[in-house]
């Protein structure tokens, strides 16, 4: 509990945070993870992961390339049965609008942004099927 005040104080996110410990922590937060803080990720999800990658638990960069690989290729074969409605321009609007969103859509997962591109790249794809 903060002094002075009768009840406790969940800080989850950077904005949960007292105004002078906001700077501190974005700083920190970008060393971790590379990626620009929004205030809405989730610290402890963040400080878990990086972590993990510290303590040599990296997940098998691998796996982001395949998921790419399958974001992809189902992307082609729903436009080759014309699955999709979407004109290709506003399909790679949504996209990059969703690329400059992602870190408050990770936030509000609850998950930390992953920082291997392909896997960023993959929710990427499938996102921008109905993003705008």
């Amino acid at each position: 509990m903060i002094p002075g005040q009768n009840h406790a104080v969940t800080i989850t996110t950077i904005d949960d945070l007292e105004p002078a410990a906001r700077r501190p922590a974005e700083q920190l937060t970008r060393l971790l993870t590379g990626y620009e803080p929004t205030g809405e990720e989730p610290l402890m999800a963040i400080f878990e992961g990086s972590l993990s990658r510290l303590a040599g638990e990296v997940s098998n960069p691998s796996t982001g390339r395949e998921l790419f690989d399958a974001a992809l290729a189902q992307l082609v074969k729903e436009l080759e049965h014309r699955q999709w409605d979407r004109p290709l321009g506003e399909y790679l609007e949504g996209l990059q609008v969703w690329l400059e969103d992602s870190p408050g859509y990770y936030a509000n997962l609850g998950v930390t942004m992953p920082l291997g591109a392909w896997a960023l790249l993959a929710d990427a794809i499938e996102a921008a099927k109905s993003y705008e």
